[in-house]
């Protein structure tokens, strides 16, 4: 098995409400997400409650990936806690949401669990999820 955790923090110059609101809802997305997300459909409990489960779908090389969402703990818009379940790679995301004088700082913290170590880099993991966030801000400073 392999694991590494890293911590990435942006600001967004949006109230936190505004952030948290359209970063925790599923049509917006296609949007920002890259592969853009193709369906969801809501498999156990209530979207961003504990113990909800969600099958996000995205179409990446011409097919379809079906990644489970499971809520862990939600405290919105403060925090939330995620896992992300692809295959046998889990993916815990903590994401907090802070008032700041220009909007919102988020700040996630990422840890990933693969079955086996076949070279991922963290480094590149951390430059994707930094750059997924900022894709996120751009959209939401620009609507």
């Amino acid at each position: 098995m392999k694991s590494f955790q890293y911590r990435i923090s942006i600001e967004i110059e949006l109230p936190r409400q505004t952030v948290v609101e359209k970063l925790f809802d599923y049509d917006q997305f296609v949007n920002y997400q890259e592969p853009p997300l193709q369906s969801y459909a809501l498999k156990q409990g209530q979207y961003l409650q504990p113990g909800a489960i969600v099958d996000l779908v995205y179409l990446y090389k011409k097919q379809e990936i079906h990644m489970a969402e499971i809520t862990v703990e939600c405290d919105l818009p403060n925090s939330i806690h995620q896992l992300f379940i692809l295959g046998e790679v889990k993916n815990k995301c903590i994401s907090h949401f802070i008032d700041t004088k220009k909007g919102t700082l988020w700040t996630m913290d990422v840890t990933f669990q693969f079955p086996k170590d076949d070279g991922q880099d963290k480094l590149e993991y951390m430059k994707k999820t930094e750059e997924d966030m900022v894709t996120f801000k751009h959209y939401m400073e620009n609507l």
